[in-house]
């Protein structure tokens, strides 16, 4: 997606008028017309300055660094675009790999589902905040670990809070150690259907427990269920 194209969306998902928006931007300091605001939504108008972006972003209460750098890419010299684009495939290449040699088959449709939806900017930035994360996660590849902390699932449920915040990022463990009272990912073997909860054995059943305590528990025979992973670590992301 496109410096403009976000910026329509970021305008849609607000809820705010044009001229609504240019008012929030005064009181962040940054004066602008809905006339001017409308020039660029239409592409009749080129990007923004650093400035108008950071408080439309802002005021949109969408993702600052992600829409400047969009603004950033629609000016920049096309040799420029090609080598971030080249870096951003590598990366999403390297992502792909990863899920695929590393997580069950029920898993991988859900992971790549969101990395699919990530920006060229949120793949970039990800990875080269954690290359050493990322390369000392491909070395355990290699030992055949199965889990590690280089790709996660994001949790946008918030039936699990407060043990798993809603929107909280979710990273998977072994299960050949799992026991009564562990946090699991599991699957209905007739729907297909993914759930995360408490992981209650009781005979020849399975009950899974979700911390919202207005949720009923359901019970499963144990072969209506298959328990495909542990949860292991929760990353939290503050907004």
């Amino acid at each position: 997606m496109g410096y403009y194209e976000t910026l329509n969306e970021m305008v849609d998902k607000s809820g705010f008028t044009l001229k609504e928006i240019a008012q929030k931007c005064e009181e962040n300091g940054v004066k602008i017309t809905p006339s001017y605001i409308s020039k660029i939504l239409t592409t009749r108008q080129s990007p923004a300055s650093d400035e108008v972006n950071k408080a439309l972003a802002t005021v949109c209460n969408s993702d600052i660094d992600n829409f400047r750098y969009e603004a950033f890419m629609e000016k920049a010299p096309e040799f420029i675009k090609d080598l971030l684009g080249n870096v951003a495939h590598f990366f999403r290449d390297f992502l792909s790999k990863v899920t695929t040699d590393s997580y069950p088959e029920e898993i991988i449709p859900l992971l790549a589902e969101q990395q699919d939806g990530l920006s060229d900017y949120e793949i970039i930035n990800h990875s080269l905040g954690s290359t050493s994360e990322l390369f000392n996660f491909f070395i355990e590849l290699k030992d055949n670990a199965l889990f590690g902390d280089g790709v996660g699932l994001k949790y946008e449920e918030g039936d699990m809070s407060p043990i798993i915040p809603q929107g909280s990022n979710i990273h998977f463990s072994y299960i050949s150690d799992i026991k009564s009272g562990d946090i699991v990912f599991a699957i209905e073997e007739d729907t297909g259907i993914h759930t995360i909860g408490r992981f209650i054995p009781i005979d020849d059943k399975v009950v899974i427990i979700k911390e919202d305590i207005s949720l009923i528990p359901k019970t499963y025979k144990k072969e209506e269920i298959k328990i495909v992973a542990k949860i292991g670590k929760i990353v939290k992301y503050l907004e």
